[in-house]
C-alpha cells in the first residue's frame, strides 16, 4: 500500500516505524497533543476500527481540502468553480478512496 493519505495514517505508520510522538510532531506540524490523542485512541481499537478510523481522518482531510478549495473560488475565480469542480476535486477523492481501500 502507498503513503497513507490522512494525517492519522501517517502518524500511525510513523510510530510502527519507532518514532516517538514528538517526532512525528515536528515531521507532521502538527501539536504534540494531537499527535498522543490520536495514537491512545489508535491503541484502544482493533484492526478494524482502526481502518475506520484512519478512513474518518481521510474524510476530514478531504473536507479540509473542499473547504480551501471553496475559500479559493469565492476569492479569486468564481467563474471558474464549474471548472475546478469537474476537474480536480473527482480526481482527488479518487485518489484519496484508492489509498484508502487499498487498490491502486
Amino acid at each position: 500500500m502507498d503513503q497513507p493519505t490522512s494525517i492519522a495514517g501517517q502518524m500511525l505508520l510513523f510510530r510502527d516505524r519507532g518514532w516517538k510522538a514528538k517526532e512525528i510532531a515536528l515531521e507532521l506540524g502538527l501539536s504534540v497533543n494531537r499527535v498522543q490523542a490520536i495514537m491512545r485512541q489508535a491503541e484502544s481499537r482493533s484492526a478494524d476500527s482502526r481502518r475506520i478510523f484512519e478512513i474518518q481522518e481521510l474524510v476530514l482531510d478531504i473536507l479540509a481540502v473542499v473547504r480551501e478549495i471553496r475559500a479559493g473560488l469565492q476569492v479569486k475565480h468564481p467563474v471558474s468553480r464549474r471548472a475546478i469542480e469537474l476537474r480536480d476535486l473527482p480526481r482527488r477523492v479518487g485518489r484519496a478512496i484508492d489509498k484508502a481501500t487499498g487498490s491502486s
